[in-house]
């Protein structure tokens, strides 16, 4: 099989690490047609992928933020990499040697992102125009949250440009959101629920891994019960009302992969009454 027919099998099933092996086994197979450096790298790049599949069957922990906020990490923490000195210290090892190529491989904002099973997993913030690659422009400047691989990138080898930018990575952790600040243009004034709807149907909603939702005056039920929620492991919920947003989820068979649901720390926004406040926190008068 050709490397981007394996890529697509590793898409396609995102959690599953039997295309990631085979994929592991085809970088071995036929690492000797690149020159000795990048055969090198070819070859550390199998063994990190094995490397970190079994790590990730040490302690399974799905995924959940990582302390700060600042990105997303596996939700056991350094459970497995404690089990297993020696695959952490190999893993680090081939960080070391690698790891700088490797990303170097993607644009900026996503070369910073943890590796999930030998594959980067970026983290993004995204308002529902901007995850569906409509780019608002502010003072004649247009920012890209989601820019394609560098031109000269050997990931433009296996990865499939015609399905978006979402296909460079397997999995995504995205915050949706729309802000509520007075002074923002683009803040939630309840006018996001046709862009949600659109994101719903979007095929790049199934490379979501880690998915947290914020929006406090446009409804986000439909967008719920309709979206392709296949590969979301986390959802984090930050809009309300409650509990109808849990029946929402629980309506939508699609979260087939679901393992984790949490609410977002601005509980009168997503409760969107006191009686639900009351009802979500067993509080009493």
């Amino acid at each position: 099989m050709e490397e981007r027919a394996l890529y697509r099998a590793v898409l396609a099933a995102p959690h599953d690490d039997a295309p990631r092996l085979v994929y592991a086994d085809w970088l071995d197979e036929h690492a000797d047609r690149f020159p000795p450096v990048v055969s090198r790298g070819e070859r550390g790049r199998a063994e990190f992928i094995r490397l970190q599949c079994e790590l990730a069957r040490i302690a399974p922990g799905g995924w959940r933020p990582a302390p700060g906020g600042l990105g997303a990490g596996p939700g056991s923490g350094a459970g497995p990499r404690k089990f297993a000195p020696a695959l952490a210290q190999r893993e680090r090892r081939l960080l070391f040697h690698h790891g700088r190529k490797w990303r170097g491989a993607f644009p900026f904002r996503s070369s910073s992102a943890p590796f999930d099973r030998g594959f980067l997993r970026p983290f993004r913030a995204l308002r529902p125009q901007e995850f569906l690659g409509r780019i608002p422009v502010s003072g004649g400047f247009a920012f890209h949250y989601l820019p394609p691989l560098p031109a000269d990138s050997p990931a433009r080898r296996y990865v499939p440009e015609e399905d978006g930018p979402f296909a460079a990575c397997p999995l995504w952790d995205v915050h949706l959101f729309a802000s509520d600040r007075a002074t923002d243009p683009l803040a939630d004034r309840g006018q996001y629920s046709e862009l949600l709807a659109e994101v719903a149907k979007s095929p790049a909603l199934e490379r979501v891994g880690w998915l947290k939702v914020s929006f406090f005056r446009t409804p986000v039920l439909d967008f719920l019960r309709a979206g392709n929620f296949a590969n979301v492991e986390t959802l984090v919920l930050n809009s309300g009302p409650f509990p109808q947003v849990l029946e929402a989820v629980a309506e939508n068979g699609s979260f087939r992969s679901l393992r984790y649901v949490r609410f977002g720390t601005d509980r009168w926004a997503w409760a969107g009454s006191y009686p639900a406040l009351l009802r979500y926190t067993g509080e009493r008068h």
